[in-house]
């Protein structure tokens, strides 16, 4: 196995001593709910193990292993919005677990002796069963060990280090092998990111000021009161942030289903938070660049071949003030907020929830084509499939975008749409957006 500095070496990143170290960790640390190890080890004796590895202590981290699948359960339901995590369950694919945990003895599979094992010792629940092609079995970890908080372990015996060592490695390999990952890989050295309190004392100004997020919910902090879901609280963001801080250093690509949207540590922190990063060497804040009321125009450019007319949110609150009597007395800025929480999700509906949405109206009066070609995708290739289509796109021009950056000696960190930059290159990079949209033609506003 090749050395890792060599590695990245081989792939033009800088490879300094704080990358080498945080890569170096991911190989030989893994992370479990709190309090799991000590309860298990307590609770296992021998003759559990024996059938899952003849040595105690490689039995015994196998299961950790496994089990590691469930440590970041809450980040993936409350922050990716995860299509493989429901409710608290996991959908735990049986090809991945195998090269996860190796193969077992004779022709038993080992990790479902591992899972058998803790469903009996009540550690885990299993859920709802395989789907050929669509889902694989889902499996939900007790609800004391579903939390934020972790306990990190360092593998100790060869068996599970050499394994571990060589998934870690392939995550690795396929970042490099992208070029938004591999990226955002590069920036691990060069963002400065705030610490707690920095992060609390700006979290409780937008608090003060009534801060909402792009659905809508207003930001509060917690305290003692009782939780209400029309709102955000200060404490979740902060929990989230200490947890990505020290986390997800490796990038996850999404599969087909997804785009190959990437995921970072970056990216999955909320967009307040994102305010505090700098860049290292020169203190900089960042600054955000990033395209108004995109997916209804890639819509636009995938189904009509060219989006000749710009479609932006205030164009469809004009729409909505001056054709529908419900919103006649609304505000228009009142109206433009409704059409971009609107657009966030509208294009991804089946066609019952498209009509039911203040905005359907819009597209059907002035866009008839456009919506029937939409719609009659989503028909025969199901409602999922246009935002497959989009994320695709989507990460299509990122990845040229960032590229062109990095060509270019230009820091950029990726936010899926947006991308974040020093406020000396935002219009280089302005420019870079408009050259790639251009080759591309597709029209839409960048700001």
């Amino acid at each position: 196995m090749n050395n890792l500095k060599e590695i990245l070496e081989d792939e033009n990143i800088d490879c300094s001593s704080q990358i080498l170290s945080i890569l170096k960790e991911e190989q030989a640390i893994i992370k479990l709910p709190k309090n799991l190890i000590r309860d298990i080890n307590k609770d296992l004796i021998t003759t559990d193990l024996t059938n899952i590895h003849k040595d105690r202590e490689a039995a015994l981290e196998l299961i950790y292993l496994l089990l590691s699948n469930f440590t970041f359960t809450w980040l993936r339901e409350v922050k990716f919005n995860d299509n493989y995590v429901d409710n608290k369950y996991i959908q735990l694919n049986g090809r991945i677990l195998k090269k996860q945990i190796g193969t077992g003895i004779e022709d038993t599979t080992r990790y479902r002796l591992i899972l058998n094992l803790l469903i009996e010792h009540n550690y885990i629940e299993k859920g709802l069963g395989h789907k050929m092609n669509v889902k694989s079995t889902s499996y939900k970890i007790h609800d004391k060990y579903y939390k934020s908080s972790f306990d990190r372990y360092g593998l100790n015996s060869q068996y599970a280090q050499q394994l571990h060592k060589r998934n870690i490695r392939k995550k690795l390999d396929e970042s490099l092998r992208c070029i938004i990952a591999k990226n955002e890989i590069s920036n691990l050295d060069k963002i400065e990111l705030p610490n707690t309190q920095e992060v609390k004392a700006h979290l409780q100004s937008y608090s003060r000021k009534k801060w909402k997020n792009k659905k809508g919910k207003q930001l509060k902090t917690l305290g003692k009161k009782k939780r209400v879901a029309e709102y955000v609280y200060v404490e979740d963001y902060i929990k989230l942030f200490e947890l990505l801080r020290d986390n997800f250093n490796i990038p996850k690509i999404g599969g087909e289903n997804a785009g190959y949207r990437v995921t970072t540590k970056y990216n999955l922190m909320p967009l307040l938070i994102r305010e505090l990063f700098k860049v290292k060497s020169t203190g900089n804040k960042l600054v955000s660049l990033d395209f108004s009321c995109f997916h209804p125009n890639l819509i636009f450019r995938k189904f009509g071949g060219a989006n000749n007319q710009v479609i932006t949110h205030e164009l469809v609150a004009e729409f909505l003030k001056k054709k529908k009597k419900k919103y006649e007395d609304f505000e228009f800025e009142e109206l433009v907020k409704i059409a971009k929480v609107e657009h966030l999700s509208f294009f991804n509906k089946n066609e019952k929830y498209m009509e039911e949405s203040p905005v359907y109206d819009f597209y059907k009066e002035n866009h008839q084509e456009i919506l029937d070609k939409v719609i009659k995708d989503k028909l025969q290739n199901t409602y999922k499939n246009t935002s497959r289509v989009l994320f695709k796109l989507e990460t299509k021009i990122m990845t040229e975008i960032i590229e062109r950056c990095s060509s270019s000696g230009i820091l950029a960190i990726y936010v899926f749409d947006e991308l974040m930059v020093e406020d000396v290159n935002f219009e280089k990079v302005k420019g870079i957006m408009k050259d790639v949209c251009l080759k591309l033609k597709l029209n839409v506003r960048i700001k």
